[in-house]
């Protein structure tokens, strides 16, 4: 059956996109992360199946069916990495051979068919549909990568099928739908920080390799479509093919030599050596799209790979020659780690699991605390010698970002203390709270044993003690058992007191959280998401607080020195380095 599109089967789609959206923004605060993540997934496959029924297409119902197969197998692989379903990875490719349109010919364009036996079809056609899986995975190991190519191919091979002079509504209407449903889960799919996994990535590479099949039929070569996925991947095809005869003919260590690994030795960060890739990919193959759908000119044909040259030369000047202001991972000479909570956390447990038992200090710096490192030399020194300083605040989240500093995300210190008590909880990691004003500390610890069943508090005791005593207070933390003590002391006050207490406090890993126990105790109250999400959760806490204004202007003076910094205007000079 073939399927006529329409401007009714358009408007139809996009309300099915629209409605995809919806329910992804709907389920988010709905549901854990874990369980947003697999519903997402889940609403995707279903959503491919119905269309897959509603195009009526014999030929479509198959490629998606090995879509999802292949996705199956990816699922499994993941759960079970020892049980050889790798291996099942040339199964979909097999199906769509015998079932779906497998390839008949090959030719290049002008040139006479040649014309292949059932075998060498069945063969061509599993080899090609089991090439892209494996390379989408290869991709996938840069978290964003392939999600951004998948947009990429999905992009030209619409163009191709729509503007092509055969009729191509079949590979026209696979392309367009899956584009859109890219479009819709974006923020799953295009996440620069974040990997498809080898589900997603079997799945989309299934369904981009038999796109480029199903057209084939209708009279367009071999070339015409299937070179067309082939240009845009050209760049990765060859780096993981020199990859591979390096490793294979010496035995020194492999040194990358793929465009993006590249592009990171010369300083530019993730999301822009991401996107760079993206652009030269997409201009390769663009380029290759192009030539093939423009008249037998031989003129016409030379101009193309000019401008796509010059093209290249430009986005390399913008992206790839370009380098980020700051100095690596420091900010104002004080060292930032911009990882993901979960990585912290995995870092975090490891050395409460580890047998080597000495002083730990965690530092969740937001954009007050550095501006305060500027002045407070001290206080610059804990946050570089600190085992973590994390970046607690949206306003020095923006500030890395715009100096073009490697973060992943916001890592606020009340939320990281709670992830890290689940932790504790279900670990038997006994904690401390130390600070706070009298009884708020004993209030927090309740407020945290009643979120975590099963959190082991050793003690606590409130910010307002004699700091003669202070040795006295930090023994007394470590004889109770305590591995964890969080210290609300304040701002670099909690950061100077730990320095100060290191050997007292030997084998204990020690947070800084400023004022966390007030929100567990119920003194102030979080901001909403809405609040947390547009970077507003200051002026919110402002409000609670009135006698921060004083505190919070420097707020402006810490923008105006981001703002110099990023167009380098009198930048910032550690007065260390003028003497």
């Amino acid at each position: 059956m073939e399927f006529q599109f329409s401007a009714g089967a358009l408007g139809a789609l996009l309300a099915i996109a629209a409605g995809c959206v919806l329910l992804q923004r709907f389920f988010r605060s709905k549901l854990s992360r874990d369980q947003y993540f697999y519903m997402r997934d889940l609403s995707l496959m279903s959503v491919m199946m119905l269309l897959a029924l509603w195009s009526g297409s014999d030929r479509i119902e198959a490629l998606v069916a090995c879509s999802l197969l292949a996705m199956v197998i990816g699922l499994a692989e993941q759960a079970r990495p020892s049980r050889g379903f790798y291996s099942f990875i040339v199964l979909p490719g097999l199906i769509f051979a015998l079932t779906g349109q497998p390839i008949s010919f090959v030719s290049s364009a002008g040139s006479t068919f040649l014309y292949l036996t059932q075998w060498q079809s069945v063969v061509l056609t599993t080899a090609w549909m089991t090439l892209f899986p494996v390379l989408f995975r290869r991709l996938d190991q840069i978290p964003g990568l392939a999600g951004h190519l998948l947009g990429v191919s999905l992009s030209l091979m619409s163009a191709v099928t729509y503007f092509s002079r055969q009729n191509l509504n079949e590979a026209f209407l696979v392309s367009l739908v899956s584009l859109v449903l890219v479009c819709a889960y974006w923020s799953r799919l295009g996440h620069q920080f974040r990997q498809l996994g080898a589900p997603l990535a079997s799945l989309w590479g299934t369904l981009v390799a038999g796109i480029s099949i199903i057209g084939v039929s209708k009279g367009i070569t071999l070339t015409a479509l299937m070179v067309i996925p082939l240009g845009f991947y050209a760049v990765p095809l060859a780096e993981m093919s020199l990859g591979l005869v390096s490793h294979a003919f010496t035995h020194a260590p492999a040194h990358p030599v793929d465009l993006y690994s590249r592009v990171i030795e010369r300083g530019v960060d993730h999301p822009a050596a991401v996107r760079l890739v993206t652009e030269i990919c997409f201009l390769v193959g663009g380029s290759v799209s192009l030539m093939q759908l423009m008249p037998d000119s031989a003129a016409l044909k030379m101009v193309v790979p000019v401008m796509a040259g010059l093209l290249l030369l430009v986005l390399w000047g913008v992206h790839g020659g370009r380098r980020p202001r700051a100095n690596g991972h420091s900010l104002w000479g004080v060292k930032i780690d911009g990882i993901s909570m979960n990585y912290a956390l995995s870092k975090t447990l490891a050395w409460l699991r580890s047998d080597e038992r000495k002083f730990r200090m965690v530092v969740t710096l937001n954009a007050l605390g550095l501006n305060e490192t500027r002045s407070d030399a001290d206080f610059r020194r804990l946050a570089n010698e600190a085992d973590l300083t994390l970046p607690d605040g949206s306003g020095l989240v923006w500030a890395m970002r715009k100096l073009k500093m490697p973060v992943v995300e916001r890592i606020a210190g009340v939320d990281y203390m709670d992830r890290l008590c689940r932790l504790a909880a279900s670990e038997g990691i006994p904690i401390y709270l130390l600070g706070g004003r009298p009884g708020i500390s004993r209030r927090a610890a309740e407020k945290l044993m009643k979120l975590h069943p099963g959190l082991i508090v050793t003690g606590c005791y409130d910010g307002y003690f004699d700091r003669a005593y202070s040795t006295k207070i930090a023994e007394h933390i470590r004889e109770s058992g305590a591995r964890i003590l969080f210290a609300a002391l304040g701002m670099p006050a909690q950061e100077k007191w730990l320095d100060s207490q290191r050997q007292a406090l030997d084998g204990v890993l020690c947070v800084g959280v400023g004022g966390s126990f007030d929100v567990y105790a119920g003194v102030l109250k979080r901001a909403p998401k809405f609040w947390q999400k547009i970077g507003c959760e200051w002026l919110y806490r402002l409000f609670q607080e009135p006698w921060r204004i004083k505190r919070d202007l420097q707020l402006f003076s810490f923008v105006i020195m981001v703002l110099r910094e990023r167009f380098n205007i009198f930048p910032w000079k550690d007065p260390e380095e003028k003497r």
